[in-house]
């Protein structure tokens, strides 16, 4: 297994290197340097702001979904989100993902399937939100056909996320074949799997009489993504880009379908690359989208390495239990039987 795991980082890592190349490619240093140096700073810290409302709204969010089950603190959550972020951006092949539902079945003992339900919820209205603002690109602006078949991938990402909830939801008001379905297993682990199943259909919030806290996280969402599309435009701003807000907009949805690619950890190349290729549509020159996509990769995952590392000291989670988590993440079943053993 571990074998593996070096052939698949080994690839990650070709495939960042690869993108790094095809970004960084024919730039010429003398005027990479120099539009650093033409940079409008006081945009840059604007931006700034900007996202650190975006990660104060991603926790409150969180804790919008949590509520159903449990009230906690945005004392106590923030860090743990601004940890958990952080290690969906430099832990490799998406084991970073798992971290926040860790966290929060660890400290507040909920259920991990609902904790992770929660973060499928969560990215499910991510990616809705960005099929809206790609929708709106469809209709404002003329693009070329490698934008179309990202828009397509969208459409596809969105479809599969639409057609996990609606199974989902079925399966709450069928509850009773699921059930019929584990009677088949021995009594504990059919047990176990409908245990499992309740929880995660809670995390969903479909477990709960409210459903209320769902229509707010959606609006949460759609003003998360609206204030990255801004920020990206201050960034604009700072670069001296006479673009139209529709150009903040596509940037935003080819980068989230940049960093969707595998690749090595921090989205390195590929975040870049999927700059670089968006602002070509502008006529904007390869050293300045170089520029750019370097002073935005600062802000938005600099950014959140930053408040990771500054919150680190409040997650109350045992190193050791940690590490064992993570270990456990990338082990196959018959690996954790000889484990148990």
């Amino acid at each position: 297994m571990k074998k593996n795991v070096k052939i698949k980082m080994i690839c990650l890592v070709v495939v960042s290197v690869v993108f790094i190349y095809l970004s960084f490619k024919d730039i010429q240093v003398d005027l990479f340097l120099g539009s650093i140096g033409e940079i409008r700073w006081e945009y840059c810290l604007f931006a700034a702001v900007i996202f650190l409302l975006i990660s104060y709204l991603r926790s409150y969010r969180w804790g919008l979904l949590i509520s159903p089950i449990m009230e906690i603190s945005q004392r106590e959550l923030y860090p743990m989100a601004c940890f958990g972020i952080m290690c969906g951006v430099v832990f490799p092949m998406k084991t970073g993902e798992f971290v926040r539902p860790y966290l929060l079945a660890k400290n507040k003992e909920i259920p991990m399937g609902t904790t992770l339900a929660i973060s499928v919820a969560e990215r499910t209205l991510d990616v809705l939100t960005i099929l809206l603002f790609s929708v709106f690109i469809l209709f404002t602006a003329d693009m070329p056909g490698w934008m179309y078949d990202t828009i397509h991938y969208v459409f596809i990402l969105s479809g599969g996320g639409i057609a996990f909830i609606a199974l989902c939801w079925l399966l709450s008001r069928k509850r009773k074949i699921f059930k019929a379905a584990t009677v088949r297993f021995r009594n504990k682990i059919g047990d176990i799997m409908l245990a499992a199943y309740n929880d995660f259909l809670l995390g969903l919030g479909f477990g709960s009489q409210k459903k209320a806290h769902l229509l707010y996280a959606a609006l949460f969402s759609i003003l998360i993504w609206i204030l990255n599309v801004f920020a990206i435009y201050l960034l604009f701003l700072a670069n001296a880009f006479a673009l139209p807000s529709v150009a903040a907009v596509i940037v935003l949805v080819v980068s989230v379908v940049g960093i969707s690619i595998p690749a090595a950890p921090g989205y390195i190349g590929t975040f870049h690359y999927a700059c670089m290729l968006s602002l070509s549509l502008f006529d904007i020159s390869k050293n300045e989208a170089i520029t750019f996509s370097t002073l935005y990769y600062f802000l938005a995952v600099g950014g959140a390495v930053f408040l990771g590392l500054l919150f680190i000291g409040k997650v109350k989670v045992p190193l050791g239990d940690f590490s064992t988590f993570l270990r456990l993440t990338k082990s196959t079943p018959s690996e954790e039987q000889q484990q148990s053993k």
